[in-house]
């Protein structure tokens, strides 16, 4: 954000222009998060290891991490529908049956491109497929 805030203009014809909330903000955000991370390196008591998940946690955290990528993969060659059902069929797998798993998938995938492409007309991926 703070990147793309240098592009917009620092004062405009009236005033503050649109680069000057953006670029204080997260430029006030970025020093805030490394002093945050210095103070946390300095404290002792906690380690990566006691604070990462281990056993059925992080195959969750892997899981969601792969159905993401797979989604961010596929998406514009097989369009939002697709993608978005095969991402959320991974994640429903291990929670619901099978035949739910893939009802759900369907239906969340449908409803999310239903809101965002006719509702508020934001385009998503059509691939191949649709």
């Amino acid at each position: 954000m703070f990147k793309t805030s240098l592009g917009y203009g620092y004062y405009g014809k009236y005033g503050p222009g649109a680069g000057l909330f953006p670029l204080w903000i997260s430029g006030g955000l970025a020093i805030c998060s490394v002093l945050y991370i210095l103070e946390s390196v300095k404290q002792k008591g906690y380690s990566l290891a006691a604070v990462f998940p281990r056993g059925r946690e992080f195959s969750y955290m892997l899981t969601v991490i792969a159905s993401i990528s797979i989604l961010i993969l596929i998406v514009d060659y097989t369009g939002y529908i697709v993608a978005g059902t095969i991402m959320l069929l991974m994640l429903f797998l291990r929670e619901y049956k099978w035949h739910w798993a893939i009802g759900l998938s369907v239906v969340t995938a449908l409803c999310l491109y239903f809101v965002f492409q006719v509702f508020l007309k934001i385009p998503l991926p059509q691939g191949a497929f649709f």
